[in-house]
């Protein structure tokens, strides 16, 4: 019991990093943003690639998540690097984002170049970039997608469905809201 408190009691050695898959050989996978409980969403990913290709997340905790700390892109992927360098001095670094860590991705791959460390490759899932553009599909694309993706789920497919026009309403809801508030000179609520 004294040996299991003296190694609660040590510091953790990584603040952002958390190892998913750490062993293996090849040069690691570095996923910005570990989502979930646990990094789940890339825990996928590092079982389909195996127990030779080392994975590691990296995250801001809840604990961390306090206001008074700088916490813009530049800073959150300096702090990033730096826990990466620790875990990973020197070869190769993949990294891999989603949404909004596709953004500190990029600038973690700047500051990597910067310190002519070899950026093999950044994933970006669910990303859009500044010049990104909308896809625009033909009414006969769009229906033979909704289609497809009813075939292969319908419940999954409406459950999107019903999703997506409750979030359509409620933001007309939103809008019209504010604009009465607004024409009444009501200031806005908090939230």
């Amino acid at each position: 019991l004294a040996a299991l408190m003296a190694r609660l009691d040590r510091p953790a050695q990584y603040e952002f990093l958390v190892p998913i898959q750490p062993r293996g050989t090849k040069p690691p996978i570095f996923g910005i943003h570990v989502l979930g409980a646990n990094a789940e969403f890339y825990r996928p990913l590092a079982e389909h690639l195996g127990d030779d290709q080392p994975v590691y997340g990296l995250g801001q905790t809840a604990l961390r998540l306090d206001p008074t700390v700088e916490s813009d892109v530049r800073t959150i992927a300096r702090q990033y690097v730096d826990e990466l360098n620790r875990c990973s001095p020197t070869g190769p670094i993949t990294l891999a984002a989603v949404s909004l860590g596709s953004v500190v991705a990029f600038e973690m791959a700047q500051l990597l170049r910067a310190q002519d460390r070899h950026v093999a490759l950044v994933a970006l899932f669910d990303a859009r970039g500044p010049d990104a553009r909308t896809a625009t599909l033909t009414r006969r694309e769009r229906l033979t997608t909704h289609a497809r993706q009813f075939r292969a789920d319908p419940r999954g497919w409406l459950e999107g469905r019903t999703e997506s026009l409750t979030g359509r309403w409620s933001r007309r809801f939103e809008i019209a809201a504010l604009r009465v508030r607004r024409a009444l000179g009501v200031g806005l609520p908090d939230d």
